[in-house]
Formats: C-alpha cells, structure tokens, sequence
C-alpha cells in the first residue's frame, strides 16, 4: 500500500512547514529581538576599561630608579642622579596619565625617589661636619701616617 493515503485513500500531507512564521507568541518575541537589526536592546558597547595608562612605563621607571636611588645611598652621585631622575619621570607620568593624577607606581616612584635623595644629601651633609670635627683631622692624620709607611 502506498505510504501516502491513509485507510480513507485521503492524501497525507507530508510536506515540510517551511513557513517563516513561529508557532509560538515566545519564539516571535526572541525572533524579534535577537534578529532585529542586531541592535534591539539598544545596547552601547562600553568603552575598553583595560586600555593602558600611556604613563605606565614613565611610572615603572621612576619607581625602579627610587629603588635604585636608596640601595645605592652611600655611592652620592649615582643615588643622587637615580632620585632626581626618579622625580621627573614620576612627575611626567602623571602628567600623561587620563586624569591628570598620580596613579600607585608614579606615586610609589616618587615617594622612592624623594627618599633617596633625602638619605644620600643627609649623607653629604654628614661627611661634611664630620670632616669639620677636630677629631676627624686627628684620625685623618693618623691614618695618612699610616698609609705613608706602605
């Protein structure tokens, strides 16, 4: 027997739906918003919150020379450069930062590099009256006798 009539020799309808019309009011209603244009929810693409600071590098920097600048205290000129460089490139990051602020680098760089600066002048400072003292030149003098006898 011929699979398409039933026992009353009706035709069965075996043809596919392919109608674009949903079954459902549910299945519309995400037809409708999902395929609408492809903006239906009125959405705004927000802006990157993970774009880079263009001052990042300028604050990595500066914290890096403060480090720098307070290891090496005792060795004046290189410290004393290290520091001041320090400030400057914390200063110019924030000035290339968005909002016109220190952010946490530039601020630990340069508080690093004012401190660095601050131990090796106190060092300057130091040698100088202590060079000054009386007893100073006493030792001073013993130790030049010393070394003129090698």
């Amino acid at each position: 027997m011929d699979n398409n009539f039933n026992e009353n020799n009706e035709a069965l309808d075996n043809s596919v739906n392919l109608s674009k019309e949903p079954e459902n009011n549910m299945s519309q209603e995400v037809n409708d918003n999902q395929f609408n244009g492809g903006n239906s929810f009125n959405y705004t693409p927000q802006p990157n919150v993970n774009e880079p600071n263009p001052g990042h590098g300028l604050a990595i920097a500066s914290l890096v020379l403060g480090i720098i600048s307070i290891v090496s205290c005792c060795c004046v000129y290189l410290s004393v450069v290290a520091g001041v460089v320090g400030v400057v490139l914390a200063i110019l990051s924030k000035n290339k930062s968005k909002d016109n602020k220190f952010e946490g680098l530039a601020m630990a760089g340069l508080v690093c590099s004012i401190i660095g600066v601050v131990i090796s002048v106190g060092y300057i400072v130091y040698v100088i009256v202590m060079m000054q003292s009386p007893d100073f030149m006493e030792f001073y003098q013993q130790l030049m006798e010393q070394n003129a006898n090698l």
